[in-house]
């Protein structure tokens, strides 16, 4: 295999589509929550960054990007002028928002994991960055929103679909050794994973409580 920061170098497009993703999903989430400008800003900057700041927290590759490239900035406020333009049509319609949450877990899981193994990590550390990194933002979005977290929601879907779009990236590109292939399947994986769940209310299995099974049978 090549050197890993050439293999697996990220095009700036898919930063710039990840950050304005998140900066849509922000200013979405935000509206609905009935917040001012500044509120859908500060919102929309979190989810457009957020996963991307611990990311690079966990990796220990010095200052945030976003610190560092000045055109990140710009497309988080492109994505929350984007999301804020299009917000009442969110609300007439649920299938926006639940797309734009799809995409945005497929896309930043796509982005932790390419960084995480071009900064060298294994296939197996590089699944756990994917998954915090597609998560962080919207863990901080849900916050600044006064919602209740989505990852800790019981049954959601959220977390499920950020690692099974990590193993597919993991997977696809251990096998064939197509990056470009393995890229398109994770966010196609990721993304349907999470819209379909929403779309269909699906639930994750809750824990059994074995307790309550061994009094029942005695």
């Amino acid at each position: 295999m090549s050197d890993p920061a050439v293999t697996f170098a990220l095009p700036s497009s898919l930063d710039a589509l990840a950050i304005g993703v998140g900066g849509i999903s922000g200013a979405l989430h935000a509206h609905r929550r009935n917040l001012d400008v500044m509120g859908i800003l500060v919102v929309s900057f979190c989810a457009a960054l957020g996963g991307g700041v611990i990311r690079d927290i966990l990796l220990v590759s010095g200052p945030p990007v976003f610190l560092t490239s000045p055109s990140f900035l710009i497309y988080a406020l492109l994505g929350a002028t984007f999301g804020w333009w299009f917000a009442n049509l969110a609300g007439r319609a649920t299938i926006l928002l639940e797309v734009i949450d799809g995409l945005f877990i497929g896309v930043w899981v796509l982005v932790g994991a390419t960084k995480a193994l071009a900064n060298g990590l294994s296939f197996g550390s590089a699944i756990l960055v994917a998954v915090i990194t597609a998560t962080g933002g919207g863990v901080l979005r849900d916050l600044f929103c006064g919602e209740k977290v989505g990852l800790l929601r019981p049954g959601t879907w959220l977390a499920a679909a950020a690692l099974m779009g990590a193993l597919t990236f993991v997977s696809v590109f251990w096998l064939t050794g197509n990056l470009l292939g393995a890229q398109v399947l994770t966010i196609l994986m990721a993304s349907t994973i999470r819209m379909v769940s929403q779309a269909f209310d699906l639930r994750t299995p809750m824990p059994i409580d074995v307790g309550t099974i061994l009094s029942r049978s005695r």
